[in-house]
């Protein structure tokens, strides 16, 4: 494999050339190989530069993999929080907020799957208690007081809603 060098031809040709703060100038009598040798020297350095270095595919390769996930902005208000004030304005829930396979396990242990099934009817929420991917919302049912913890995912949907009550006066 021979290494091609017509790419540096045309400095052996001072004489057609000058060369100031990095700008290279050409006489106007130039041959024609001299100009052609420069072109391929010109195209040579711009894809140099073009070329990726070691830091950039670092971080190309950064967040990368099997385990990586897209995260939600942490300043976004995750799904919890928005059913939160959705209910305490008396405003219905969306079905964004949820994950696909979201269950609602009631006060009796009965579970429901999917945002087509839950019923928030009688609901009142008083407070909302946010932790990283887990919410506690304390309000009441029917009159009745009610704790349901929320989990979340890593998108911030509804991914589980369990609900405590208690009858002790």
């Amino acid at each position: 494999m021979a290494f091609d060098t017509s790419m540096y031809e045309w400095r052996k040709y001072k004489a057609y050339y000058s060369e100031e703060n990095g700008v290279v100038s050409f006489r106007q009598d130039t041959p024609q190989h001299v100009l052609d040798s420069y072109a391929k020297y010109a195209e040579q350095q711009e894809a140099m530069h073009d070329f990726a270095t070691r830091n950039d595919l670092k971080k190309k390769r950064k967040n990368t993999g099997l385990f990586s996930r897209p995260k939600a902005s942490p300043h976004a208000k995750t799904g919890a929080e928005l059913l939160f004030e959705a209910l305490r304005d008396k405003k219905s829930p969306e079905a964004a907020w949820f994950a696909a396979s979201a269950v609602r396990i009631d006060e009796h242990g009965r579970a429901t799957v999917g945002f087509s099934q839950m019923d928030f009817a009688g609901l009142v929420y008083g407070e909302c208690i946010v932790a990283e991917q887990k919410c506690v919302l304390i309000g009441s049912k029917n009159s009745d007081p009610l704790v349901s913890v929320i989990l979340t995912d890593y998108k911030k949907r509804i991914i589980q809603i369990q609900d405590f009550t208690s009858k002790a006066q």
